[in-house]
């Protein structure tokens, strides 16, 4: 039997981490990272302007914080917690 060592490319959420699947749950392989973010953007995620890679769970827009207002940019407030059931 022979073994071999492939590299490739996943698409992981920078915010929760969770990684890109097909429908049935198998983690999805690619050969580059270009087209880990076309198939993920495909699939509903968003490359954000500094270049984060979200899923569409964190994609989703948040409700206003309570603590700062409508341009809070501060993602750990517990408004994340509240609204994710973390």
């Amino acid at each position: 039997m022979a073994i071999k060592l492939y590299a490739c490319v996943t698409a992981q959420c920078d915010e929760c981490h969770n990684t890109l699947t097909n429908d049935d749950e198998v983690l999805l392989h690619f050969d580059n990272q270009t087209e880990a973010i076309n198939e993920a953007k495909g699939m509903g995620w968003q490359q954000t302007a500094d270049g984060q890679l979200l899923c569409e769970d964190c994609a989703d827009p948040l409700p206003e914080c309570p603590t700062c207002g409508p341009d809070c940019t501060n993602r750990t407030h517990d408004r994340v917690f509240r609204t994710r059931g973390y």
